[in-house]
């Protein structure tokens, strides 16, 4: 009897799944917490050169004496030089009285600073105040981002591998164990470099978690709900960046945030130890016995029957099957046209989706405006995205969701762009920049099903992943596409928008999977949408 049919005699999601899928979807929080953190914990904080003789002074007094204002602008200071004086040589007393005209002008020389002085309004400390990230060092508070994706990236493929050997129940409490401890060990990291291979090894724990929970979920829901909770179960890492800047909020300090963050998995390592494993794994690995039993108390508590005579071998069967009949490769995507032109159109919609999911949920500070509410926003509008886009997608299709979100995402950047440093419009800009990213989460709950649906299933994995592979990609070298603002403010939404549109128009290629007979051989796959 094939595990699909036994879901559907004792519930494909009755009482059991829906409490184990409740308890494994909570991971998602501390991975939302985790994959948006850098906002916080490297927030930006104003700062200008730090003066010794000027320490006892008031801020706006110390910019008056030492700093130089930026390209002659009044009010507007330098974040990297100073005035070459010798402050020693002055009294409080002068300092109170100072008059700036009197003691500088435009021959004066400056120098770089030793030393800054951070403006503590917003967060108390960041990573930049901790290591003095700024001016020749601004560079290296988006590196960490890079750093953490490719950690990231690393535990979907390190994670996957040990899920496969030694099961899901393991792989997630060694996940999460890790991300706990990893994330402990880097508030300690005395140095950049400590700092960020400890965010390495923190996103590899955290990207093991959350797919393996993934995988978890669909291996115990029955098809027929199996789509709906696969999108559904992104909705509690959008839960995680709403709680992250409610909790940033409160907790200003850097320091007192990664405790917060690390400690937030702890919970789910105890609770990790007594939920039951994969049934669907246990039966892959010849397991019967203690897979029997965990359907018997499935089927007791979704008020079901087990059937009596409750035969596993066709499942194992099955997989011995593929796996003896099938080797599955990239190279099998690329072999044939047809096969080509869909791999690479999915290839590109997941690194532009994941780029501009990134880039619109990173860059909330590029709105201006506060950024703690602004980060909650950008956390809830995912929630009524990821529960509209199922109805339309099973209406008008896969392909044309995408299209259209993907249309709408890359429109609401390009509006940003003509809004962009305009108070007056600073609502609007919000409103757009919030539409962005709505349309934006849309995509990625799509293409997942999609991808899923295209490949054909005996090269099914390595499509799916290879695409996700894609993603990630784009998640790591999206920071950097960040720091384009050095050169134009609306840089990064001229770059997501333009992206976003030719992600759509390669979109156009692929063909509808809705309501189609799915391929499963290389020949359908090469055949498919023809």
């Amino acid at each position: 009897m094939l595990f699909d049919a036994i879901l559907k005699e004792i519930g494909e999601f009755g009482p059991w799944q829906i409490i184990l899928y409740g308890l494994l979807g909570l991971v998602g929080i501390p991975t939302g917490f985790q994959n948006m953190g850098i906002t916080f914990l490297g927030g930006d904080m104003d700062h200008w050169c730090h003066v010794p003789e000027l320490a006892n002074l008031s801020d706006d007094l110390q910019r008056y004496i030492s700093v130089p204002n930026t390209d002659g602008e009044p009010h507007t200071y330098s974040q990297c030089y100073m005035y070459h004086l010798n402050y020693s040589g002055y009294s409080t007393k002068e300092f109170l009285r100072w008059n700036r005209s009197a003691h500088v002008d435009t021959n004066t020389p400056t120098k770089k600073c030793n030393s800054w002085q951070y403006d503590q309004s917003v967060f108390t400390s960041t990573y930049v105040s901790a290591m003095d990230l700024v001016c020749d060092r601004a560079w290296m508070v988006s590196l960490i981002q890079t750093i953490y994706m490719t950690g990231f990236l690393s535990g979907c493929i390190g994670f996957g591998q040990l899920s496969d050997r030694i099961g899901r129940k393991k792989t997630l409490v060694i996940s999460l164990a890790c991300e706990t401890v990893f994330a402990t060990a880097g508030i300690f990291a005395c140095n950049y470099v400590l700092c960020v291979v400890f965010r390495f090894l923190v996103g590899a724990a955290a990207a093991g978690a959350f797919t393996t929970i993934f995988v978890f979920s669909m291996e115990i829901i029955g098809p027929k709900y199996r789509v709906s909770t696969g999108i559904m179960v992104q909705l509690w890492f959008a839960v995680g960046l709403m709680i992250l800047p409610l909790a940033a909020y409160f907790v200003r300090d850097h320091v007192h945030l990664q405790w917060l963050m690390a400690m937030t998995p702890v919970l789910m390592v105890i609770y990790a130890f007594f939920i039951p494993e994969s049934p669907r794994w246990l039966v892959s690995q010849g397991r019967d016995d203690e897979a029997r039993e965990i359907l018997s108390r499935t089927a007791k508590f979704n008020k079901k029957e087990l059937p009596y005579l409750l035969d596993l071998h066709d499942n194992r069967a099955q997989v011995k099957v593929d796996d003896s009949t099938n080797s599955p490769s990239l190279l099998n995507l690329l072999q044939t046209p047809n096969l080509r032109k869909i791999t690479l159109a999915m290839w590109w919609a997941w690194f532009v989706t994941s780029m501009v999911y990134y880039g619109l949920a990173l860059g909330v500070n590029l709105i201006g405006g506060n950024i703690f509410v602004n980060s909650f926003m950008s956390g809830a509008i995912e929630i009524p995205s990821y529960i509209m886009v199922i109805p339309i997608m099973n209406r008008v299709g896969r392909r044309w969701t995408a299209i259209g979100s993907l249309v709408a995402a890359g429109l609401s950047c390009f509006v940003c762009i003509a809004l962009f440093d305009r108070p007056g419009l600073y609502t609007v800009l919000v409103v757009f920049s919030m539409c962005g990213k709505f349309f934006i989460a849309a995509t990625f709950a799509v293409i997942y099903v999609y991808a899923a649906e295209l490949f054909p299933t005996v090269v099914r994995q390595v499509g799916v992943g290879s695409s996700s592979m894609c993603a990630r990609i784009g998640g790591l070298i999206q920071p950097q596409f960040g720091r384009l603002t050095i050169f134009w403010g609306p840089m990064p939404f001229l770059l997501y928008g333009i992206t976003a549109v030719t992600a759509s128009l390669s979109t156009l290629i692929l063909p509808e999977t809705l309501n189609e007979t799915l391929p499963d051989t290389l020949e359908d796959g090469e055949d498919f949408g023809r």
